[in-house]
């Protein structure tokens, strides 16, 4: 789900924040762009947030860098939780007796760039995760 800054649900991120590589329009769009980089679940990665105001404490005014700090854990919490997670989309595939399979062309869709997918949870097209790229012009709202 995407939100903008008043918490309501957007369809598209904003292009000044994210853009979407595969994407004829470049935009990052609420379901297509999620599950073609997540079909497989979770995509670990580790978090750089609690770092970055870590290591800036001057940049980052007490009670934001305790909110931050609060929402974002220290680095093998945040992996543990990532493991629960991706155990929760492994049973749910397992229920749904989906499986992992690769396009084959009579399966692409025309816009698709051969990534697995989920048999019966497949994304309208496919967009690889490297293709998500963000605006360098982004700001942490204070």
């Amino acid at each position: 789900m995407l939100v903008n800054g008043q918490g309501t649900r957007i369809d598209k991120a904003p292009s000044a924040i994210v853009s979407d590589l595969k994407r004829p329009d470049r935009l990052v769009e609420t379901g297509i762009s999620c599950m073609s980089c997540h079909a497989r679940g979770m995509n670990f990665k580790d978090d750089e947030v609690r770092s970055l105001v870590l290591t800036n404490a001057d940049a980052y005014p007490g009670a934001y860098a305790e909110k931050v700090l609060a929402l974002y854990p220290p680095v093998d919490k945040f992996r543990e939780l990532q493991k629960k997670d991706a155990g929760r989309f492994a049973v749910a595939v397992e229920k749904r007796a989906a499986r992992q399979v690769t396009p084959t062309p009579s399966t692409r869709s025309p816009r698709s760039t051969n990534p697995p997918f989920l048999l019966g949870v497949r994304p309208r097209s496919s967009v690889c995760p490297s293709t998500i790229s963000w605006t360098s012009s982004a700001r942490v709202p204070r």
